[in-house]
């Protein structure tokens, strides 16, 4: 795999190991490349990718030939957990924060992915921490919030 950058717009290329496979493209667009993790079974990645007003992580499923916004995914798991309970709250208007996500590793069954997050809450409280996410099921569980008081 190797990606490229054209007048401004990030391409991936994936070539399988099988010939007969072939190879994948995908153009993202007007971003800048961040990097690229691969799941133990080499069956997905997640890329990351700036965009001019933020940061975001694709999921690419080689298996079922799809791509997801995994940051849109990760805000939806976050909101339905015991996260939602310590600060994720809706903003003044109406509106979810604005997340940072980070990805860390993949779990070794390559279900999961553990994923450093942060964000604002609406009363302007920094919060910051980890949690495993299932992309099979888009689960998010044992979440660990770090202290920020200090």
């Amino acid at each position: 795999m190797f990606s490229h950058i054209l007048a401004g717009t990030t391409s991936i290329i994936v070539r399988a190991n099988d010939k007969d496979l072939g190879e994948w493209r995908t153009t993202y667009g007007e971003c800048s490349y961040q990097g690229t993790w691969w799941a133990p079974d080499s069956r997905k990645y997640v890329i990351a990718l700036k965009h001019a007003d933020r940061d975001y992580l694709v999921l690419e499923s080689l298996e079922y030939n799809n791509s997801s916004n995994l940051s849109a995914y990760l805000s939806m798991g976050v909101a339905m957990n015991e996260l939602a309970e310590y600060g994720f709250q809706y903003a003044d208007d109406g509106m979810w924060p604005e997340i940072e996500y980070q990805f860390l590793q993949w779990s070794s069954d390559s279900t999961s992915m553990l994923i450093y997050y942060s964000f604002f809450d609406a009363n302007q409280s920094l919060h910051s921490g980890y949690f495993w996410y299932n992309c099979e099921n888009g689960t998010v569980y044992a979440p660990f919030e770090l202290d920020v008081s200090q």
